[in-house]
């Protein structure tokens, strides 16, 4: 008896024990607040959650918000608001909690190259887009204009071929023209470049693209289809204690012909020439002479043997199967690139140097080109407000091209069109369709076929800086752009083109130089009024002579 009473009473101990815990851990409370900004102006909208769960609410207009916690004295309220640093605050004993959430400039306080100045990403008005380094780096390819592709709105860039060192067609917000160009003004370091950037990727500090009027207006017509500006690398500047920095950047890329047109399968084309010669009295003998085309039977056609050099039926071709002509032309190719530079300075004197080395092999065999980089950029201050510099780059390049129609050659072949007789030297007309059909495999003979460009490029600009008082600033460049080439076109008789038309040999060479002076000149006064307004005012002037001598 004692000991049944004993469990009793033990039971309803336990049991009350279990509700107490259970109470207490499902404890709540309603907290009640306002959040705020600095100048006490409410956030409406922001959000409010029960760190760790997925209780949450918003604050109504007047910044106002209410929310059920449970477990108060270990949970945690997290604020956020767009534009705002996020905030975290324990609940503990409070049933109140009002909150001042700080703005957070993450960004905006960024520099933009503009026009000829700078401005914080929070003071701009016009249409302005960025590219990081690091973001330049992750592309591999041989124009620096590419590293842009899907990382900018409004900007279309199109590669024209898949040739080695190809040009690319570049659009900012759409054509605006149909006779003129579409293409944006280029400039480095406040230099116009063109839309072949030869620069190493590594090289490149920043990219703005200016998109509308507003942002472009200073450049007048020369930027109506946008401004596009590369700013590169400066040295580290320092005591007399800084270090120097080798930076190494390279990279290995593959290709492969991507969207190629679907050609006809060995089977279309097997009909296509049966049909042919059931057509072609001239082919037909005997019974299926042009008197007697009624007699046709595809059997006996299709055993018709095809002139020399063939010397096969229609349908021997057909049974060694078909030939895949973009596979004997094209490959997947390579890109290797290298680039290394030093960077370093001191406390007046700041200077990077770089060199580069590309070799990039096309998508057609026998196509390749090898660009070689030289840059250094130089910072001195000569006294504390007078400041000079130079940015220079050569390049040089060596380029090894196919000729202009092997594509248009390409697509024209059949797929039982044979590409080499059978002592493996290459048949000139394969194809029997028609007896314009040159070879495109002709131009990779040795001797028969050269295309060589070699051309040099100075590119750079010398500048003087200096801040006459407080708040203005004159700046001057000189920039100049040279730029020559050379190129040199062997075609033999046997070339794909000259023996398709019935030409002789030729031989072209041709030599152009292009220099561009650039001169300008610029006056900037800027105040700040109270930390608040930002005035700028700029007087300047700009003049620039091309001068070009085409021989060949």
């Amino acid at each position: 008896m004692n000991r049944n009473l004993l469990i009793r009473t033990l039971t309803c101990l336990l049991t009350l024990i279990f509700y107490a815990v259970s109470a207490s851990g499902q404890e709540t409370r309603t907290v009640t607040g306002k959040v705020t900004d600095n100048n006490g102006n409410p956030l409406p909208g922001t959000n409010i959650v029960v760190s760790g769960t997925t209780t949450g609410v918003q604050a109504d207009n007047a910044g106002n918000y209410s929310i059920v916690v449970s477990n108060p004295a270990s949970a945690v309220l997290e604020f956020s608001f767009i534009g705002y640093a996020r905030q975290q605050v324990p609940v503990g004993n409070n049933s109140t909690i009002n909150v001042i959430l700080q703005e957070e400039y993450v960004g905006l306080n960024e520099l933009v190259v503009v026009g000829y100045g700078t401005v914080r990403k929070r003071d701009l008005t016009g249409s302005v887009a960025s590219i990081k380094p690091a973001e330049i780096v992750k592309t591999a390819s041989n124009n620096a204009i590419q590293s842009m592709q899907g990382k900018i709105s409004g900007l279309d860039i199109v590669k024209n071929s898949g040739e080695s060192g190809g040009g690319l067609t570049v659009n900012l917000r759409g054509n605006r023209s149909i006779n003129a160009s579409n293409t944006p003004l280029f400039l480095v370091d406040g230099i116009e470049y063109g839309s072949t950037i030869d620069l190493n990727a590594s090289d490149i500090a920043s990219i703005e693209v200016l998109k509308d009027a507003s942002s472009t207006a200073i450049y007048g017509t020369r930027g109506a289809n946008g401004v596009i500006i590369i700013t590169t690398k400066k040295g580290l500047a320092g005591g007399a204690s800084a270090k120097s920095k080798i930076s190494v950047n390279s990279y290995l890329s593959f290709n492969s012909p991507a969207n190629l047109p679907k050609l006809m399968s060995v089977e279309q084309d097997y009909l296509l020439i049966a049909e042919r010669q059931r057509y072609n009295a001239e082919k037909a003998t005997g019974a299926w002479g042009s008197t007697n085309l009624s007699d046709y039977s595809p059997e006996t056609v299709l055993s018709n043997v095809i002139s020399a050099p063939y010397e096969k039926s229609v349908y021997q071709l057909y049974k060694e199967g078909g030939v895949d002509w973009f596979d004997m032309i094209l490959r997947n190719s390579i890109t290797q690139n290298y680039e290394i530079s030093l960077s370093g300075g001191d406390a007046k004197t700041s200077f990077v140097i770089s060199l580069g080395y590309m070799n990039e092999n096309g998508l057609l065999k026998n196509d390749a080109l090898d660009r070689y980089n030289g840059r250094i950029n130089v910072d001195h201050k000569i006294t504390r407000n007078l400041q000079v510099g130079a940015n220079l780059q050569y390049t040089y390049r060596d380029w090894d091209r196919r000729g202009d129609n092997i594509y248009s050659q390409l697509i024209k072949m059949h797929s039982m069109a044979q590409p080499y007789l059978s002592d493996g030297t290459i048949l000139d007309r394969p194809s029997e369709l028609a007896i314009s059909h040159t070879n495109p495999l002709l131009n990779e003979v040795e001797g028969y076929y050269k295309n060589n460009t070699l051309s040099n490029r100075l590119f750079g600009n010398l500048f003087l800086d200096w801040e006459i008082i407080k708040g203005l600033r004159f700046r001057s460049v000189f920039g100049i752009d040279q730029d020559s080439y050379r190129r040199g076109t062997y075609e033999d008789y046997m070339c794909t083109s000259n023996y398709q038309f019935g030409r002789g040999s030729s031989f072209s060479a041709l030599n152009s130089q292009g220099t561009a002076y650039t001169f300008e000149n610029t006056l900037n006064y800027g105040l700040n009024l109270q930390g608040i307004h930002d005035i700028q005012l700029l007087a300047g002037q700009s003049a620039r002579q091309n001068i070009n001598e085409t021989h060949g």
